[in-house]
């Protein structure tokens, strides 16, 4: 809902179709992070980005990630977004995310992910689905404030649970444009394996949004979110209810 802000270096070069960028990330800070203070480093160091990008019919994302004295990771996407009529349009996607350890960090994983969508005369239906492959005591790090998962939801993400465990995520969504509103439900399913404990996972949330654009600087918008813990007969820190209104004006 909220965009994160970060302190950053980038250089990039556009060339028949591509993108090149590199770079470095210093801090960021976002309303939504849940961050302990208002800017977080990065890694000791930073974090050092290289990466390839390609829109025109076919998508591509190609980067690579040295997130200093914690992990290296090489991330993929790859998909198309065909235009099957001037009312209906395909978008299918896969990524691929592969992380190392680096100074005994713990954060070590392979994520494979696919995702479909859907669009005909404003409505859209899509599905998502994430798979983390964890070795035991490792996590996984899928980004800096949400990460490009196509399964993160307005809250959850895969990384809350794939922790010393194997985790999987199932998104569907329906959304519905018409002139300058937008509605959107979204269905999340999260399950993580067994741990090292035994203990395993299971939370469930659900988004509502709706998006007024004014005009095309002032944006309304609010999002209700509502998280439970399936796994656990108790409240957890999974059960509970949000409710958020944003009004962006750009000047």
């Amino acid at each position: 809902m909220i965009s994160n802000t970060f302190d950053a270096y980038v250089a990039t070069y556009n060339y028949n179709g591509f993108k090149f960028m590199a770079g470095n990330i210093q801090s960021f800070q976002g309303y939504d992070a849940d961050l302990d203070t208002p800017w977080v480093k990065t890694g000791k160091n930073g974090t050092n980005f290289g990466g390839i990008s390609y829109n025109n019919v076919w998508e591509l994302n190609l980067w690579y990630y040295n997130v200093t004295d914690t992990t290296n990771a090489f991330y993929f996407d790859g998909g198309i977004q065909y235009d099957i009529n001037e009312n209906t349009l395909v978008h299918v996607m896969v990524q691929y995310l592969h992380e190392d350890e680096l100074a005994s960090s713990g954060y070590e994983s392979r994520i494979y992910g696919a995702m479909a969508e859907v669009v005909t005369h404003g409505v859209s239906l899509g599905v998502a689905y994430d798979k983390s492959l964890s070795d035991p005591s490792k996590m996984s790090f899928s980004g800096f404030g949400g990460g490009t998962l196509f399964t993160s939801m307005d809250t959850l993400i895969l990384d809350d649970i794939a922790d010393d465990r194997n985790a999987k995520s199932f998104v569907g969504s329906i959304g519905y444009e018409i002139k300058n509103f937008n509605f959107l439900y979204a269905y999340g399913d999260f399950k993580g394996d067994a741990n090292s404990f035994g203990t395993k996972a299971h939370i469930v949330e659900q988004d509502v949004s709706l998006e007024y654009n004014v005009n095309d600087d002032f944006l309304l918008s609010c999002v209700y979110a509502m998280q439970e813990d399936k796994q656990n007969s108790a409240k957890t820190d999974h059960d509970w209810n949000r409710f958020q209104l944003m009004a962006n004006y750009n000047f």
